[in-house]
C-alpha cells in the first residue's frame, strides 16, 4: 500500500488522522489517505458498505452521506486505548 507523500510515518500519519477524526470533516481526509487506501467499517448500519477498496471509493461515499446529512453519520469525540505497532517496513 503506498503512503502519501505528506506523511512522514506511521505515528505522524495516526496524528493527523486523529486531529480530522475528532474535528469531523471529510473533506481534509482526502489528503492523508493513499489512493489504494482500505477502509472498513465493521459496524456499519445496516445497508452502508463495510470495506471501501480504494481513497475515492470512500470519500465517494463519505461525501454524499454528509452532504445528504448535513453532518457525517458518525462523530468522533475521543481517540483512546491507542496502539501503534511499528513496522521495519513502512510502506
Amino acid at each position: 500500500m503506498s503512503q502519501p507523500s505528506t506523511a512522514r510515518g506511521p505515528r505522524e500519519l495516526f496524528a493527523r488522522m486523529k486531529e480530522h477524526w475528532l474535528s469531523n470533516t471529510v473533506t481534509v481526509m482526502d489528503s492523508l489517505l493513499a489512493d489504494d487506501a482500505v477502509v472498513e467499517v465493521p459496524f456499519a448500519a445496516p445497508g452502508r458498505p463495510r470495506r471501501f477498496e480504494s481513497r475515492a471509493q470512500f470519500l465517494a461515499f463519505a461525501q454524499a452521506a454528509q452532504a445528504a446529512q448535513a453532518s457525517l453519520p458518525v462523530r468522533f469525540t475521543d481517540c483512546r486505548d491507542v496502539a501503534i505497532h511499528d513496522t521495519t517496513d513502512p510502506s
